[in-house]
């Protein structure tokens, strides 16, 4: 009898210390969570974004299920379109942060290498990596669904070049704030350009959504891309006026993300912020 008490209480005690590492663990977690800007997105941003985008998805798809549309056209289309903004962005962006995970952020900055060159190095550098890109996506698109993405032929050519330079501003923008917040700021590496991707009807007309978020999608350029692309497929039809639009709104956040890149970079530069990176 007293051999069997002294196991109940052994098992007691060895339950006991078992939670007690679990809920430390789980608190350790809890109190992490304020201060962690990652685990605030997975939280909130992510289903945010999926629930916004899906769900106007099947809106649009619930409005026209009797228009005899081919979606499978339409869809792959704007994915390989949306892949290029996104890629645009990544190219700038990912480059810089594969210094920044290789510890050579302040070797970089301290050779002849100047922050406007650096810039123009990484567009290059993923130019190359689009042509790549959109060529095997175009392939794989055109064997797995018989679409041919390049039939559009020169009306492809504004809508690339748009879409190149909207991914760059985000780029520039996305790179400006991981100088300047180190980690904290390499989420938005992934996250910034999806955040945008909601209002500028990739796989439905912006007039799917309410109107206050049609507010906002005048002022992405990608917006009148992805309509006017949807316009060529759908009706044959080039508007020449939405083209200048993005163009026009490209050149202003161009300008725009260059002044900030180049605001920030002083201020971690005279801050000495540039030792942090890579060794947070």
């Amino acid at each position: 009898m007293i051999r069997d008490i002294e196991i109940s209480q052994d098992w007691k005690q060895k339950l006991d210390s078992f939670y007690s590492r679990i809920s430390g663990s789980v608190v350790r977690h809890i109190f992490l969570l304020p201060k962690s800007f990652a685990r605030w997105m997975d939280l909130f941003y992510w289903p945010l974004i999926d629930l916004l985008l899906w769900g106007y998805t099947t809106v649009y798809l619930n409005s026209q299920s009797h228009s005899g549309i081919n979606f499978v056209v339409l869809f792959i289309g704007a994915l390989i379109s949306w892949d290029i903004l996104f890629r645009a962005q990544q190219s700038v962006t990912i480059t810089f942060l594969e210094d920044v995970w290789a510890r050579n952020t302040l070797n970089l900055f301290v050779s002849p290498l100047t922050p406007t060159e650096f810039l123009i190095s990484s567009i290059t550098y993923g130019m190359l990596r689009h042509f790549v890109t959109i060529s095997f996506m175009g392939l794989m698109a055109f064997w797995l669904y018989n679409y041919n993405y390049f039939s559009l032929g020169f009306y492809l050519i504004p809508a690339i070049l748009n879409l190149l330079l909207f991914g760059w501003s985000l780029g520039i923008v996305t790179t400006a704030l991981i100088l300047r917040f180190g980690q904290a700021g390499e989420m938005l590496a992934w996250g910034l350009a999806f955040l945008i991707q909601p209002f500028i009807g990739v796989f439905y007309p912006v007039e799917t959504l309410p109107k206050a978020f049609q507010v906002v999608s005048k002022f992405l350029p990608p917006t009148y891309v992805f309509t006017e692309l949807r316009e060529i497929v759908l009706n044959k039809h080039f508007i020449p006026g939405l083209v200048l639009k993005a163009f026009a709104l490209n050149a202003v956040y161009l300008l725009l993300a260059g002044i900030f890149f180049n605001w920030l970079w002083r201020i971690v530069k005279n801050m000495g912020y540039l030792t942090r990176l890579g060794n947070e």
